[in-house]
């Protein structure tokens, strides 16, 4: 997109600029030495005047801005293509924005670790992260990253596997662990007791990612994680509503995830 030329940088339109420049100086000063002010003061106000209306002062003070806007574009770690770009933003009435990263933190966290009633808290957290360690997944470095937090013992596993979409299995001290989402406890015939469906609905309509975990043909446990919102967030949204701009989000994260996040930044109503 070629840069549009400002109205003043046209040459004939700076010239005619300079002759009213240096009119209005010459008229300055012969009028306050009319009045009798002294040389100095006369010669003071002519060169303010020259200096407002010549097109040259304007072409500095669009230079001295230009650059303080770069600078507070690279404090906020905004780069545009070029300036074209930032002067077509003025007209906008639309902002998007994407999730993970830009609303949200990016890095998910676990939020809760709902035991089963013959289990507890640690015992479910111990064998997702031992069944989960060799995972690159960020869901997977999440729940390692919380069990390290808590002090939990993660034994090494064996034989792991990862489950295309699903999950993860491994063997943790001999027994066969398995972690992955509901679609996983269907594959295995299991249905979660009635606390942890609870706890599982209560977990995806809040936004979370529900991880189920099984071991030895037996729902455990879940684990929940979310990426959590970024700091700020609502606060940007709510200001740039304050400007009359729509504010949407483009994300291809799952409904629920979507709808939850989207009241918590401040979904219109």
């Amino acid at each position: 997109m070629p840069e549009r030329a400002r109205p003043w940088s046209r040459p004939a339109v700076r010239d005619v600029l300079l002759v009213v420049a240096l009119l209005g100086a010459t008229a300055t000063l012969l009028s306050w030495l009319a009045t009798g002010a002294d040389m100095g003061s006369a010669v003071a106000r002519a060169l303010s005047v020259l200096l407002v209306v010549s097109p040259f002062a304007v072409v500095v003070a669009d230079h001295v801005a230009g650059r303080r806007r770069r600078r507070v574009l690279d404090e906020l770690k905004v780069h545009p293509v070029d300036d074209a770009v930032l002067d077509a933003a003025a007209t906008a009435d639309i902002v998007v924005f994407d999730t993970a990263g830009t609303l949200t933190s990016g890095t998910p966290a676990v939020v809760a670790v709902v035991p089963g009633a013959a289990t507890t808290a640690s015992e479910v957290l111990a064998l997702a992260a031992s069944a989960e360690f060799e995972s690159a997944h960020p869901l997977a470095r999440a729940i390692v990253a919380e069990a390290r937090l808590r002090s939990v013992d993660v034994a090494p596993p064996t034989g792991f596997t990862t489950l295309e979409g699903r999950g993860v299995r491994s063997t943790v001290d001999g027994r066969e662990v398995l972690v992955g989402s509901q679609r996983l406890l269907a594959e295995q015939g299991l249905r979660l007791e009635q606390s942890l469906q609870t706890a599982a609905h209560l977990a995806a309509t809040s936004g979370a990612t529900v991880l189920i975990v099984i071991v030895a043909g037996a729902a455990i446990g879940l684990i929940t994680i979310a990426d959590p919102l970024r700091p700020g967030a609502a606060d940007a949204v709510a200001r740039l509503r304050g400007l009359t701009l729509r504010v949407a989000m483009l994300t291809g994260a799952p409904l629920e995830v979507a709808d939850w996040l989207s009241v918590r930044v401040g979904r219109s109503r």
